[in-house]
């Protein structure tokens, strides 16, 4: 079994693969922010087979990836197999169609705003109901904001939609916006059956134990609550590809005890995220290799500028911001796991993206500005 280590950095994700043959020795590519060394290799090259044990620090309290209590990223990950996602992210973190969900999604007009999806014909529910325009409407109506009932994790870019309607088949959306919303791709994924959220009794409880109508390339296999796992299998069901692994193994393994479960094949990979001390630890299990990736995730400082706060008037804020030295931040850090630690300088786009730009410039460090 490969074993693999993933993790992100302020600016950088770390990952840490096995490596094949007989070579026992860790191999640290150099950690460079911006850049993907992610080992990308193509289907036809990928063994058939194996199990992936995939370490979680949790298992899902709720099932439904929007409702609340389910919004985790250990209940994401978990999910994700088993519901569709209609834009996948890319290396460089772009976004793409996925085509066993959609065959098109396009912005049509801006004023109004107006999608228009075509849902992929052969995509269908595990309980054989085709995927249809009236998923999208429930899912929309259930997370627009207007009914406090539904327990929804978040209402954004859905309360910005005036209506979802049926297009010129079941499988045709149109998508009109009473308020334009740019980010639009990022919306109705995961898509969930119209059988979740057509009541909010079901929308918020009904998932609990396990998820129950599902569309993906996994379905559930089992949950155990004692040994703290959660099994997805191949669904035969799936139109898509097939899968390459014959299951994911979600275990629950606390953050501290990952370098040994990874060391013992217990687990096939953990993320290292900021912590230095999984960094070290990765750098002596055998037969990995510490790889990294653009990660679409950043951690930032934020000011309190509200009215009546110290913070409110804009040239004291200012002041404040020039007295933080970001760079000895990110390298105090981050130091031990990059060659190049540096601050993002950018709210909405990471390095190594197409659309980064460094925006710091107007409020740069100056020590002595205060």
């Amino acid at each position: 079994m490969n074993k693999k280590l993933l993790g992100a950095l302020v600016v950088a994700a770390l990952l840490v693969t096995a490596c094949g043959g007989s070579d026992s020795n860790v191999k640290i590519n150099q950690s460079v922010t911006g850049k993907n060394d992610i080992n990308a290799q193509p289907a036809d090259k990928i063994k058939q087979g194996d199990v992936l044990q995939w370490p979680v620090d949790s298992l899902s309290d709720n099932w439904n990836p929007v409702q609340t209590d389910g919004s985790t990223l250990a209940g994401q990950w978990m999910v994700d197999a088993m519901l569709p996602w209609l834009f996948t992210a890319q290396a460089d973190s772009t976004l793409a169609l996925d085509k066993d969900y959609l065959i098109s999604a396009d912005l049509v007009s801006t004023s109004p705003q107006v999608v228009k999806y075509k849902v992929n014909p052969k995509a269908k529910w595990s309980n054989g109901r085709p995927i249809s325009w009236e998923d999208f409407q429930a899912a929309w109506r259930a997370c627009n904001g207007k009914n406090k009932d539904y327990q929804c994790n978040s209402t954004v870019g859905l309360e910005n939609i005036d209506s979802v309607e049926r297009g010129a088949t079941d499988q045709d959306v149109k998508v009109t916006f009473a308020q334009p919303f740019g980010e639009w791709q990022s919306l109705f994924s995961p898509l969930t059956p119209k059988e979740l959220n057509v009541w909010a009794e079901e929308f918020n409880k009904g998932w609990v134990d396990a998820p129950k109508v599902t569309a993906g390339a996994f379905k559930l296999g089992k949950i155990d609550l004692t040994a703290k796992t959660v099994s997805v299998l191949p669904d035969a069901a799936w139109w898509g590809n097939r899968p390459h692994l014959d299951e994911i193994l979600f275990k629950v393994v606390s953050s501290n005890a990952l370098p040994d479960a990874l060391a013992s094949g217990a687990i096939g990979w953990y993320r290292i995220g900021s912590s230095v001390d999984l960094y070290q630890r990765a750098k002596t299990i055998k037969n990995v290799t510490i790889r990294q990736s653009v990660e679409s995730q950043y951690n930032l400082l934020d000011f309190n500028g509200a009215e009546g706060t110290p913070l409110h008037d804009q040239a004291t804020r200012v002041a404040v911001e020039q007295t933080v030295d970001t760079k000895s931040i990110a390298k105090a850090l981050l130091g031990p796991m990059s060659t190049d630690p540096t601050p993002l300088g950018n709210h909405f786009f990471v390095k190594g993206t197409k659309s980064y730009k460094d925006n710091s410039a107007p409020i740069k460090f100056d020590a002595g500005g205060c």
